[in-house]
């Protein structure tokens, strides 16, 4: 069992602190030491669905009864990133998330807790909105939401040259900030070094392309991610509630393509996955 269990896991350290580099070798090698010696070592991939063409839907019911609340867990996925697509990715994500704050929650009250956001599993990458509440069901705030990425799409478009290099110029500004405190960067370090592919330059690379970002980039980009066909919608129902059969219309769906309902997660596990030289 100990030399099963040794070759199919996969280990990722990361230090900081006041240690120097003898430490941290003598750590790793003394934990290398107790491996299997049969173990092999091989590049980690990340088992992630391949979304690439499909509009999913899953629907579930919460197993407490004494719960109120929906949940909708809206997912674009975006794939492994050249550095001009993270730029963009990294450009949306404050406004995205500040204008679905606005209008999902504070204009429309849809939920207490509204969040977009931009995020790596492993190497890939996606952007989601989340929408927890209980004045909607999750179907219900899953076309609110694909009505504001609409929306948000004018939004960008209507920015005027001026007001896209002042977002531009807060946006390097930001770029550029140096952790306050160890802890802080500890975590974005440890954001990097967990995936299987540990890229530390490409902030640095990031900085030095973001002054010739442009407008037409980032819309280009935005279009790409949330309607290329490349949505997950991970839809949770009260107990007592009761799950509808219908979906989205193609012209109710901002995300390309006509969605389609998956019966259960365990269909999901069962679908293409990202490669390593993918």
């Amino acid at each position: 069992n100990a030399k099963r269990f040794a070759r199919d896991f996969a280990v990722k350290g990361y230090a900081v602190g006041n240690v120097d580099d003898k430490w941290v070798k003598a750590v790793s090698e003394a934990f290398e030491e107790k491996i299997a010696k049969d173990a092999q070592t091989k590049h980690a991939t990340a088992a992630v669905i391949d979304l690439t063409g499909k509009n999913l839907v899953v629907r579930v019911k919460g197993s407490n009864e004494n719960d109120i609340n929906h949940l909708l867990v809206n997912i674009y996925q975006i794939g492994k990133t050249t550095d001009e697509q993270a730029l963009c990715a990294f450009f949306l994500r404050e406004g995205l998330h500040d204008q679905a704050f606005s209008i999902l929650r504070t204009q429309k009250q849809l939920g207490y807790v509204v969040r977009a956001y931009f995020f790596y599993y492993d190497v890939i990458a996606h952007f989601a909105v989340i929408v927890q509440g209980t004045r909607l069901l999750p179907d219900e705030v899953d076309r609110e939401v694909e009505s504001f990425l609409r929306t948000y799409e004018e939004i960008l478009r209507n920015l005027t040259e001026t007001q896209f290099q002042e977002k531009r110029a807060n946006f390097i500004k930001v770029l550029q900030e140096k952790p306050r405190d160890l802890k802080t960067k500890a975590n974005e370090d440890w954001m990097i070094a967990r995936r299987s592919v540990s890229d530390f330059l490409q902030k640095r690379r990031l900085i030095e392309k973001a002054p010739s970002l442009t407008k037409d980039q980032v819309i280009d980009f935005y279009t790409k991610t949330f309607k290329g066909e490349n949505k997950l919608s991970l839809q949770l129902y009260t107990p007592k509630s009761e799950i509808p059969k219908t979906l989205l219309t193609p012209e109710e769906s901002y995300s390309g393509g006509r969605p389609a309902l998956v019966e259960s997660f365990a269909v999901l596990e069962t679908m293409k996955r990202f490669t390593a030289d993918q």
